[in-house]
Order: C-alpha cells, then sequence, then structure tokens
C-alpha cells in the first residue's frame, strides 16, 4: 500500500513539475509577446514622428525652396525633430544633392526606447553665379561675347570665353548631373498661368511672350512659366521675350536665337542652345540650361541675374523631385 500512495505521490508530483513548466513556459511567452508588442508599437510611432517630421520638412522645401532645422518637438508619444547636411556628388565639385534626416523618438529623444529616421534628398542648383550650365560641350566662333556670369560645362569647350563680373570661372565637369526638372508640376504651372503652348497652338514670340519675367508683373514673386510642350524655341529678328522658358517639355528640342534677340529671364532645354549670329546681338538677362550643346555664334551678351536665379531655386525646388529611405531596419531594432 506504501509503495503505491509513493507511486501515485512521485506521479502527482511529476504531473505539477510538468504543469509548473509548462505555465512559466505560457507566461514567459506572454510577457515576451507583450513586450514584441509594445517594441512594434514604438517602432511604428517612432517612424509616424519622424514622419511629422519630414512632412513639415518637405512642407517647407515646396513652399521657400528650402528646408530649415527644427529643433526637437514634442508630438503625442514622443518628440521628432530635423536637420539637413550637405552632400556632393562623387567625383564632382558642382553638382550638390542637400540630404535632410527627420527624427523620431519614443518616448524622448534623452532616454529613446525606440529612434527611427528618415533620410531624404533633392538636387541643387550648383553653387555659384552661373549664366551658362552646358551638359555637353560649348563652341564659341569669333570673340564678340561677354559673359558676365559663371560658366558650367561637361564636354569640352572650343573657342574663348571673354568671361566678366560678377563671373570669375568657365568650369568643366564631366561629372556633373544636368538635372531633369519636376515637368508634371511646371506643365501644371504653366496652364495655370495661360503659358502652355504645343502643336496645336505654337508659341509667338512677337504675340504670346508675357511683358515681365514675373507673374502678374509682380516683382519677386512667382515668375511666368513658358512652357513649350514637344516645341522648340526660335527666334529671328528683333524679337524680346520674358519669363521661364521650358523648351521641349519633357523631350529634346532646340532653342535657336538669330537676329536682335532680348531674352529676359531663363531658357531651360534639354536639346542644344545655338545662337545663330548673323551680324546682330543676342542678349541673355538670366540663365541659360542646356541638356545637349552651347552654340554662340557673333555678338552675344549672357548677363547672370541674380534674382531670377533664386526665383529658379525656389520655383524648381518646390517641383523637384523628392526621394527619401527609412535609414533603419525596424525588424532588426
Amino acid at each position: 500500500m506504501n509503495k503505491r500512495k509513493a507511486t501515485v505521490l512521485a506521479f502527482g508530483l511529476l504531473v505539477v513539475a510538468v504543469l509548473l513548466v509548462f505555465s512559466t513556459a505560457m507566461f514567459l511567452r506572454i510577457v515576451h509577446s507583450q513586450k514584441s508588442l509594445q517594441k512594434n508599437i514604438d517602432i511604428t510611432q517612432a517612424f509616424w514622428l519622424a514622419e511629422a517630421a519630414f512632412d513639415r520638412a518637405a512642407l517647407d522645401w515646396r513652399q521657400n525652396g528650402t528646408a530649415q532645422n527644427i529643433t526637437l518637438t514634442p508630438m503625442g508619444q514622443g518628440e521628432y525633430e530635423f536637420e539637413y547636411t550637405t552632400v556632393y556628388y562623387d567625383n564632382s565639385n558642382t553638382t550638390q544633392r542637400h540630404t535632410y534626416i527627420a527624427y523620431g523618438y519614443v518616448p524622448n529623444a534623452t532616454a529613446p526606447r525606440v529612434t527611427r529616421s528618415i533620410e531624404f534628398s533633392v538636387p541643387m542648383f550648383p553653387p555659384g553665379n552661373f549664366s551658362l550650365i552646358t551638359d555637353n560641350n560649348i563652341t564659341v566662333s569669333g570673340t564678340s561675347n561677354t559673359i558676365r556670369g559663371d560658366v558650367l560645362y561637361g564636354g569640352n569647350l572650343t573657342g574663348e570665353l571673354n568671361i566678366d563680373t560678377p563671373g570669375e570661372v568657365a568650369i568643366q565637369d564631366p561629372e556633373f548631373d544636368f538635372e531633369l526638372l519636376n515637368f508634371t508640376y511646371l506643365k501644371s504651372l504653366s496652364q495655370s498661368q495661360g503659358n502652355y503652348y504645343d502643336a496645336t497652338s505654337p508659341f509667338d514670340p512677337k504675340t504670346d511672350s508675357p511683358v515681365s519675367f514675373w507673374y502678374n508683373n509682380v516683382t519677386n514673386g512667382m515668375p511666368n512659366v513658358i512652357y513649350l510642350d514637344n516645341q522648340t524655341l526660335d527666334l529671328a529678328g528683333s524679337e524680346t521675350i520674358h519669363g521661364f522658358f521650358i523648351v521641349g517639355g519633357d523631350a529634346t528640342y532646340d532653342a535657336s536665337l538669330v537676329g536682335n534677340s532680348f531674352v529676359d529671364g531663363c531658357i531651360y532645354t534639354q536639346g542644344d542652345f545655338i545662337d545663330k549670329g548673323g551680324g546682330s546681338n543676342l542678349d541673355v538677362q538670366g540663365t541659360v540650361w542646356a541638356g545637349g550643346n552651347s552654340t554662340l555664334t557673333g555678338s552675344v551678351n549672357l548677363n547672370f541675374n541674380n534674382t531670377y536665379y533664386q526665383a529658379m531655386k525656389i520655383l524648381i525646388g518646390r517641383g523637384m523631385r523628392i526621394t527619401w529611405r527609412d535609414r533603419e531596419n525596424p525588424y532588426s531594432l
């Protein structure tokens, strides 16, 4: 009988031990699950905080063409902040890409359980007083040119450029990146201004040019954006045009000028910029961007205008493509 009781007791103790081990394991699993759940919540909230900083900075960028640092700001279950650094493209001293970082902290930046960060970057205008930017070659015939501004080109220079103040240098940089614009944004903007032209309604410089670089003649406001969709820009004779001309839109078309032409503004083309000369004078008060080659023949004056340049910086910045990436792998946190 005693032996039987001992067996039953031992079996009972074994069952209790198994149940204790099982319940302990279940308890630890529940605790671990709760901790994992809380950590996932913290990770998500920290990302949302970083995203809030990103959205605030991106809005600032769209409105002003730049973004300012944001100091620690409490929000919800944590804090966020925003800062930026300037990074150059590899092998290029002229093409900039500004890198901004947005941070989110839970519960705070002093003692965070989780930190998440989002990095976004936007291309920037080359630093300088550029009156001519050409992705490929520049060909100059004769010496009857005055370039009052810096020059940037990615190919070769044939001929002589007469650079005057505020310009200092002609920079050859094969690695610089000729930036493609946000054509959808600029096309829509030109349509809202009544400055959109295509094959069915081609641009006539004699009758269609705005009377000012500025939209509605508001100085230091929004430029007139003249969008020539799949169209060339051809000036011939004594013609004056005003505004920011996007030649060809998102396609490659040339800007060809001849005669006594005056451009009060800026020209952007993915194609070539061609001054055909003809014994007359070409005068550009602004900046020329050419994705192909630039040819200067005859009497050419290219004059950097800082007011226009800054307006272009803000305008293009509003529509510039912003790329971003999550700087952490949340699944390894």
